[in-house]
């Protein structure tokens, strides 16, 4: 349960309507990240641009990684379970025990090692 207050799905209009919607259409669901910027929908546009102007220019594994990284640094479990997903189902088989963050989270690549620490 959101502990913020955000438009719900039936009353979004205009700008925060087509986040839903874009989310619905690329997720299945609206997620929690869009709701809570559904109060300024225009934050939302520039906190997107600022993802991919990083994003853009690194691998996808790589971004993971360091995010996830980024989010066990801050204890944000609902980041590192996010992120972590995106790992999992992108990058490791279902038989990968776990993904500790270290050398073997990174597949024994030094860049994405170091990318971890």
């Amino acid at each position: 349960m959101m502990r913020i207050r955000v438009i719900p799905e039936e009353e979004a209009e205009g700008l925060v309507a087509e986040q839903y919607e874009e989310d619905r259409s690329s997720r299945g669901y609206v997620a929690n990240l869009t709701r809570a910027f559904s109060l300024r929908p225009e934050v939302a546009e520039a906190w997107g641009g600022l993802l991919a102007s990083i994003r853009d220019h690194m691998d996808l594994r790589r971004y993971e990684l360091a995010t996830i990284a980024a989010a066990g640094a801050l204890r944000c479990r609902y980041c590192m379970i996010a992120h972590g997903a995106v790992l999992r189902s992108k990058f490791f088989s279902a038989s990968t025990p776990s993904f500790p963050l270290g050398a073997a989270a990174a597949g024994g690549r030094p860049a994405d090692t170091a990318t971890c620490r």
